[in-house]
């Protein structure tokens, strides 16, 4: 049986989405990262050139259990009592120490809610991961305190288990903005966390945005055919003006009836004229539906491969490549995933940069691409759905 051994690893610092600043809570909407350990700066630099200003960020689990809940009470000196979720064994604070006590849970008072719908003692939630692009063998720690936020993470990966499946692997945690209302009725816009494995994130990214542009296709064809055919129609109609009937009633009364009584003779007389006629008109309007069924198969029936050029950015990097002429030359390399969910370099035009720099991580992009020893080159780029980076202050 394979043997589990934990060890402690080290910690490089606390991911948090806002900090404490003048004692009022900042929320920044990206994430950041502290630490104390100044020998740990250089990964905090690392992070701050990866993440800083992006929702979203790949994380690691390397253990079953993640995330660790318990609620805790603090006072001026700190914090002075502590449980773990569903534990009926508290640990408080003494002028000695520490002294294990029975925790009442709900019925503790000071679980219990004050007029502004606070209480003392409250849940928090610690979740340790690694950031694989940063470290392998450094931990990150986050401290949330939101209970939105604790019950997502909480709830998703009870699921996993309750599946089967191993807490172990890729992630992308990412904040998004809800609307929230507390016990006063007070209405927020507050940022929550959430998570997906991380090739989940990447297929629902790319598929939402497939399925958006065969509905705008799908639109835009019913249109065209809706305009068509009204064009049609009103085409068929003949074109009398008002003018005409005001201004002879009695020639438009004697037409009238001359048309009537042509419409007779002919019905009687020419049946083979009338037989041509009805031939011809059928043929038409087949001919009309046909190219109309024609467009719709054409326009509505989207390629398989129309998305194959389609690419989600995941980040940037330099490169040195050489060029055709022999001369080594960087180039700004977008790390992108195409529709397969295959991570690809794609090299960017010096005049393209400054509009892929501009882009927040999860932009949609299509180019036309040109590859020259196995490196694709993107010609030209077309945004379909560009995310504007945050500016970092």
């Amino acid at each position: 049986m394979e043997q589990t051994r934990l060890v402690n690893l080290p910690i490089i610092g606390r991911v948090q989405h806002g900090e404490k600043v003048n004692n009022k809570i900042t929320e920044y909407g990206y994430f950041i990262v502290k630490t104390q350990d100044t020998y740990m700066q250089s990964y905090v630099d690392k992070f701050d050139k990866l993440f800083k200003g992006k929702q979203s960020i790949e994380i690691e689990f390397f253990n079953e259990e993640p995330l660790s809940k318990r609620y805790v009470r603090y006072n001026q000196s700190g914090e002075v009592c502590r449980c773990p979720e569903n534990s009926g064994k508290a640990t408080q604070k003494v002028k000695n120490g520490w002294q294990q006590i029975e925790c009442k849970g709900l019925d503790c008072q000071y679980r219990q809610k004050n007029d502004a719908g606070k209480c003392a003692c409250n849940r928090i939630g610690w979740l340790k991961f690694l950031i694989p692009s940063i470290s392998t063998d450094r931990i990150f720690l986050m401290k949330i305190t939101g209970q939105t936020s604790i019950n997502k993470l909480s709830d998703y990966i009870n699921l996993q288990k309750a599946q089967g499946k191993s807490i172990k692997g890729h992630y992308i945690l990412f904040l998004k903005r809800i609307e929230q209302t507390n016990n006063l009725g007070q209405i927020f816009n507050n940022y929550v966390l959430d998570i997906l494995k991380k090739e989940e994130f990447i297929s629902n990214s790319i598929e939402s945005k497939i399925n958006e542009n065969q509905e705008k296709v799908t639109t835009i064809n019913n249109n065209d055919i809706n305009n068509e055919d009204l064009g049609q129609r009103e085409s068929s109609k003949p074109e009398i003006t008002s003018k005409e009937i005001i201004s002879n009633p009695e020639k438009n009364s004697k037409k009238k009836g001359k048309q009537r009584n042509q419409t007779c003779n002919s019905n009687n007389a020419n049946k083979n004229t009338t037989n041509s006629v009805d031939k011809k008109k059928q043929e038409k309007v087949e001919t009309t539906d046909n190219k109309i069924e024609n467009q719709t198969t054409g326009k509505q029936q989207t390629p398989q491969n129309e998305f194959e050029n389609y690419y989600m950015l995941d980040n940037t990097k330099r490169e040195i490549i050489v060029n055709k002429d022999g001369i080594p030359k960087e180039y700004l390399i977008a790390e992108s995933f195409n529709v397969k969910e295959e991570l690809c370099d794609v090299v960017i035009k010096t005049e393209d940069e400054n509009e892929i720099l501009d882009c927040a991580e999860g932009t949609v992009f299509e180019i036309e691409p040109k590859v020259v020893s196995n490196k694709i080159f993107a010609l030209k780029i077309n945004m379909i759905d560009k995310k504007i980076k945050e500016k970092v202050a």
